[in-house]
This record gives structure tokens, C-alpha cells and sequence, in this order.
């Protein structure tokens, strides 16, 4: 019994304390599913991720690349875990886990965290505006956010070196060659992976710059002057500027950033009054040139034609018809400077009455007509009043050939330019008196002297070579020559170029135009080119169906050139300044024919073809028949032609001949000039003709 007892008892306290011991609790192993933000910039400051999962308890901590942080328990499904700023100082990947302690427990799965570049973002540029073509580097600065040191801000795609200043500011430098062309330029930021990228685009304009006018040639032109070629000079005209015209903008020829040509139309002229020029450059262009005034002045009478052409010394009174443009009712017309009595027929027709008194001795009238409306007179016209008998002409002939000649009048002097087929004197300028036919001065040159020139002032003479590229200048006061200077400069087209034609420009006897040639291509023609004691001007005319034949105007700043070496028998009016020579207006097809040439006198042009031109309009207001030498003395209201064997004497408007007389021994006559009171020269390759007639009249 007492074996039971105590067997029972200590069953009973077995069971008691079984039933007494409370139960162990085990934690369970997390997942994480979620981390909020996953993606964080560098640089960032402090931050609190959020992380999403299961089975969190309140003693998860989270694992930061094996480094466990505290964390804040929200639920069973979120922990949030504040990480400090130094942890985000450069890119990276962290790897991070949530691990729950212990009893049980354990470490969820692995999420990355990406710690990358940000993205950039450009809030302001200074400067937005910079000028093309600047020579010095521009420095940029960028405003914006996102920066770093990394960053690098690009143009047009292009990273420029850039300096870091601060999160929100960039510098960098934009060197000439970036500034090339004006445009509006793309700029932004360009941030490095991993992250980064560019940001938005913000304009650059590099603009063009404000042109700037200075001068306008010719600044002022008569309304029925016709289709016109300007010449605007100034500073800072670009490649496609635009001449504005009252605002509204024209064709334009650019020639360099100092210089534009535009050719006004016979509309653009018609009305006579002040109009407004001015220069735009391409967009983007940081604004339009000042404006400028160019007149159009109401045109003035002019005389084309006079009926009869000449009158004889001695005649009974006579109508005179004058022919023109631009006349009026009310115009007066003077008879050697005195007023008479106008019959106005049409704006093309007026008529005169000349006394027995007006025509009792040879010599000649001059015709000015001026219209009150405008305030403006015609150039002169003068009608010739012939001996009541002509005179054979006086003929001697002078035994020295040549290639040009030209008349010194105050020394009377003919200078013949003696080539190297003459029979004596070869590539010489040799001196004669017509006055006796002697032979007189002779000054050596180099091969094949071809081009002769003399001063107003009779001062200079100038030389050119068919053989030799240069000018040679005598002094004829000093009988010395004193100049030679090349035609050939640096940059020109063909290595040598000679002098096909001179002009003396008027009024100033050391400044010359040479039409330049080579002797190797075709066409010859290298332009027009100006000298100044043998210094060349920097602007030439235009080459090839240029103004191969050239002739002087009324002042130095005008000259009237012909092509006749292409199909395109351009005639031209130029235009000379302290720059050079500019073509001002062309009008092709008015003298077809190779080897014509032309000469100006008072207003007018004369061709070797027998037309005859306003010089100003280049417009044909008359025509003879005659193809030979011309020589044009429109103060005696005359022009000479020379053709075949045979001097033929008209009126200078044109009409039938005054006086026609043959010249014997002249044939094949290069080239003709006046000489003395009433002498005309010719010059053959094996002499001089000299001759003396009445219808020549007094200069």
C-alpha cells in the first residue's frame, strides 16, 4: 500500500508541474517586397525609406549592405529606417535586407537601392545673346539645379570644359570657333551615368550684328536715269543683308562685310523725292542700320537732236527745232546765255528763231534750256556754223610709224608710241612737232608700248606694254620718265597681267585706271583697277565680261567701260572711289562688235561702231554710218570718223555729215587724235598723217 501511495504521488506532481509550464513564443522569418524611394540621387541629404513586406516584427532591424541599422516598426508590413546623408555621397547599389531576431526570426530576401546621378535642369543662361565672330571667349553661366562636379554643359552637343561652382551654378568657356555662324544655339547639361542624362535646351543666340551704313554711291540720281547699280559702304554687313528700300527689302549682292551693291529697277526711280535706305542682316541680327536718304531728283531737260544739225556763216534767220525729253511749256531757252523766245510744241519738241546776227561768223552756238518747275538746265548742246566755203584739208605725212597716239597741247606735242615693228625708234615714245613734222624728243621704254594716256595738265604721260607688266609715267615737264610700278599684286588671278587701256582720271594727273589683261586665257579681261602714283586701290571691277575698253567721265569718280571680248557687249558706268571701281549699271548688246571701242566727251559716249550714247542713261540717242576711228569734240559740236581712207565730220547728236574729205596714206590708221586749231592726226604702223581742214573747227 505504501509503495502505491508514494507511486501515485509523485505521478500527481509530474502531471501538476507539466500542466504548470507556460509556452515559447518564435518570431518568424521576414520578406521584403518594396523599398521606397529605390532610387535616390547623389548628393541627396538625409532620407527615410519605407519598406514594404511581411512578418515584421518590432525588432527588425534593416541591412544595409551587411551593416544592420535600427529601424521604426509601423506594422507587420512596414518598417522605415532614416539613413544619413553621407551614405548618398557617390553612386552606388546598397543591398538591403530586414532581419527579425530571434527565437526564430531570420533575414528576408535582398532588395537594391540605386544611389545615381540626378538629372539636370537649366533654369536661366547669362549671356542669351552673343555677337558671330567674336574673337574672344565668351564665358556662359548656367543656372539650374542638379549639378555637380561631373556635369558638363553642352552646346549644339558639344561638352564644353566646365567648372563646377555650386549645385545650382555652372561656368564654362565658348572659344571663337564655336561662335562661327550666326544661329540659334541649343545649351544644356549633360550629368553622367548611372542616372544623370541632359537636361532641357536652353537658346543661345549668336546673332549677326547691327550693319552699319556710311555712305551711299551715288546718293543722289535723276528719275529717268534708269535701272541704277548702288554702292552702299559700311561696316558689319553679313552674307545675305538685305537693302531696304522705304522698308521694303531688295535684292542684294554682298561684297564683303564693308560693302553691298543693289540694282534699282526704272520703278524704284520714277518718282522724284527723298527716299529711305537702310540694311537689315539675317536673322538672328541684333537690329537694322541706321537709315540713310537718297534723292531722286525730277530730271532735267535734255537735247538730243538739233534741226538742222549746222548751219553756214551768213545765212538768212532760221527756225531752230530742238528735240529732247522732259520739256515743259514754261522752259526758257538761251541762245549764247541770252534768253529767246520759245514756240513749245510737245514735252519732245521746242523751236527757236535764229537772227542773221546769231549765224554772221563761223564758230559755233550754244543751246541751254531750263525749266523753271525744277530749277534745273540741260547740259550745253551746240550746233556748228560752218565757213560759206569749205576748204580741202591741208595732208603732209611723217615718216615714224607707231600703235597709239596721243597730243601734248601745251607743248604741241604728238607722243607716238613706237612698237617693235617699226622701221625706226623701236620701243620707244617719240616726240613730234606737227607744227614743222619734226622728230623730236624719244624716250627708251620696254617692248611693245601699246597704251598711252596724258594728263589734263598735260603734265604726265602714262605707258603700257603688250610685252611687259608694268606702267612706265614720263614726266613731260621734267622730260624724264619718274615712275614704273607693276600691274601684277599679290592675290590676283593670273600671275602677270598688262595694260590694255589707261585713263588719266580728270583733274588729277597721278591717278590712273588700267583695264588689266593677261596674256595666257580667254577672256583676257582681269577689271578695272585705279593707281595712285602706282599704288593699286584695293577694289577692282569685275573680271571676264568686264570693261575691257575703257574711257574717262566728267570727274574723278566716274569712269564708262565696254566689254568686247564676249557675246554679252556689256555697256557699263562706273563708279570710282578712294576703295576703287564698282560697276554702277550694265546694259548688254548695245555695241556688237569685237574690238570696238568707245570715248566719252561732255555727256556723251561715241563707239568705233557710229552709235552714240547719254553717257549717264548709257542710252543710244543717235546713230551714223560709220565703222572706224572716233574722235569726239562735242564743245565744237562735232565728231570725227576715220574709215578706210576717208575723214568724215558729223554733228555730235547724230545726222548727215557736215564735211567729208579723204585722208590718203592713212589706211589701217590704229588710232586718231586732235591736234592744234584745226588738225587731225593718224597713226600707221609706218607713219603719221597729218591733217589740216576747216571742218575741224577751233577747239
Amino acid at each position: 500500500m505504501h509503495i502505491r501511495l508514494r507511486y501515485l504521488l509523485a505521478l500527481g506532481a509530474l502531471v501538476v508541474g507539466a500542466c504548470s509550464s507556460e509556452p515559447t513564443d518564435s518570431n518568424p522569418t521576414p520578406a521584403l517586397f518594396a523599398i521606397t524611394p529605390d532610387t535616390i540621387s547623389v548628393g541627396s541629404g538625409p532620407q527615410t525609406l519605407v519598406l514594404t513586406g511581411r512578418e515584421f516584427v518590432s525588432g527588425s532591424r534593416v541591412r544595409w549592405d551587411g551593416t544592420d541599422i535600427p529601424s521604426d516598426f509601423v506594422s507587420s508590413t512596414e518598417l522605415r529606417v532614416a539613413i544619413s546623408a553621407d551614405r548618398f555621397a557617390t553612386p552606388g547599389a546598397p543591398r538591403l535586407a530586414v532581419v527579425n531576431p530571434a527565437p526564430g526570426g531570420g533575414t528576408s530576401g535582398e532588395y537594391t537601392v540605386a544611389i545615381v546621378y540626378p538629372k539636370p535642369t537649366i533654369q536661366s543662361i547669362a549671356p542669351e545673346r552673343v555677337r558671330v565672330g567674336t574673337s574672344e571667349p565668351v564665358t556662359i553661366v548656367v543656372h539650374g539645379t542638379g549639378f555637380l562636379a561631373e556635369s558638363a554643359i553642352q552646346i549644339e552637343g558639344y561638352a564644353l570644359p566646365t567648372t563646377f561652382v555650386s549645385p545650382t551654378q555652372l561656368t564654362a568657356t565658348l572659344q571663337w570657333f564655336l561662335l562661327g555662324s550666326a544661329r540659334v544655339a541649343t545649351i544644356d547639361v549633360r550629368n553622367p551615368d548611372p542616372g544623370g542624362g541632359v537636361s532641357t535646351t536652353h537658346s543661345l543666340v549668336v546673332e549677326n550684328p547691327a550693319p552699319v551704313i556710311t555712305s551711299i554711291s551715288p546718293d543722289s540720281i535723276d528719275a529717268d536715269a534708269g535701272a541704277t547699280t548702288f554702292r552702299l559702304v559700311g561696316s558689319s554687313f553679313v552674307s545675305g543683308a538685305k537693302l531696304r528700300w522705304n522698308g521694303q527689302e531688295r535684292p542684294t549682292l554682298y561684297h564683303g562685310p564693308t560693302e553691298l551693291r543693289v540694282q534699282l529697277t526704272e520703278a524704284d526711280l520714277a518718282n522724284p523725292g527723298i527716299q529711305q535706305i537702310s540694311v537689315a542682316n539675317p536673322s538672328p541680327a541684333a537690329g537694322v542700320s541706321q537709315t540713310l536718304s537718297l534723292r531722286i531728283m525730277a530730271a532735267p531737260p535734255r537735247i538730243t537732236a538739233l534741226t538742222p544739225a549746222s548751219l553756214v556763216a551768213g545765212s538768212a534767220p532760221v527756225t531752230l527745232n530742238i528735240t529732247g525729253t522732259n520739256f515743259a511749256s514754261n522752259d526758257e531757252v538761251r541762245w549764247n546765255g541770252a534768253i529767246r523766245p520759245v514756240m513749245f510744241q510737245t514735252p519732245t519738241v521746242l523751236r527757236i528763231t535764229l537772227s542773221a546776227a546769231d549765224l554772221s561768223a563761223p564758230g559755233r552756238g550754244e543751246l541751254v534750256i531750263r525749266s523753271p518747275g525744277s530749277g534745273r538746265s540741260s547740259s550745253p548742246a551746240y550746233l556748228p556754223i560752218l565757213p560759206s566755203a569749205e576748204t580741202p584739208p591741208a595732208i603732209v605725212t611723217v615718216a615714224q610709224g607707231g600703235r597709239n597716239i596721243v597730243y601734248d597741247k601745251t607743248r604741241d606735242r604728238l607722243y607716238v608710241a613706237v612698237g617693235a615693228n617699226s622701221p625706226s625708234r623701236r620701243h620707244t615714245i617719240t616726240a613730234i612737232n606737227p607744227a614743222n613734222q619734226a622728230v623730236m624728243e624719244t624716250f627708251p621704254v620696254h617692248n611693245n608700248p601699246t597704251a598711252l594716256a596724258i594728263s589734263d595738265n598735260d603734265r604726265y604721260l602714262y605707258v603700257g606694254f603688250a610685252g611687259t607688266p608694268v606702267v612706265v609715267r614720263i614726266d613731260l615737264e621734267l622730260q624724264v620718265k619718274d615712275l614704273e610700278f607693276p600691274l601684277s599684286v599679290s592675290g590676283d588671278h593670273r600671275s602677270q597681267t598688262y595694260a590694255e587701256d589707261i585713263v588719266v582720271l580728270p583733274g588729277n594727273g597721278t591717278s590712273i585706271a588700267v583695264s588689266l589683261m593677261n596674256d595666257c586665257c580667254s577672256p583676257r579681261h582681269e577689271g578695272v583697277a585705279i593707281y595712285d602714283n602706282g599704288v593699286r586701290r584695293p577694289q577692282k571691277s569685275q573680271g571676264h565680261t568686264g570693261s575691257n575698253r575703257i574711257t574717262r567721265g566728267p570727274t574723278p569718280n566716274r569712269l564708262y567701260g565696254l566689254n568686247t571680248e564676249t557675246t554679252e557687249f556689256g555697256l557699263r558706268r562706273l563708279a570710282v572711289d578712294a576703295q576703287g571701281v564698282v560697276e554702277e549699271r550694265t546694259i548688254g548688246g548695245l555695241v556688237n562688235y569685237f574690238g570696238a571701242n568707245i570715248e566719252y566727251d561732255n555727256g556723251y559716249l561715241f563707239s568705233t561702231t557710229g552709235q552714240i550714247f547719254d553717257a549717264e542713261g548709257l542710252r543710244q540717242i543717235a546713230r551714223v554710218n560709220e565703222h572706224g576711228l572716233v574722235f569726239p569734240d562735242v564743245h565744237n559740236g562735232r565728231v570725227h570718223y576715220f574709215t578706210g581712207n576717208t575723214l568724215t565730220t558729223y554733228h555730235y547728236l547724230g545726222g548727215p555729215p557736215l564735211g567729208t574729205a579723204p585722208v590718203y596714206h592713212a589706211e589701217g590708221a590704229a588710232a586718231m587724235v586732235r591736234w592744234g586749231t584745226d588738225g587731225i592726226a593718224l597713226v600707221t604702223p609706218t607713219s603719221v598723217v597729218l591733217a589740216r581742214w576747216s571742218m575741224i573747227g577751233t577747239p
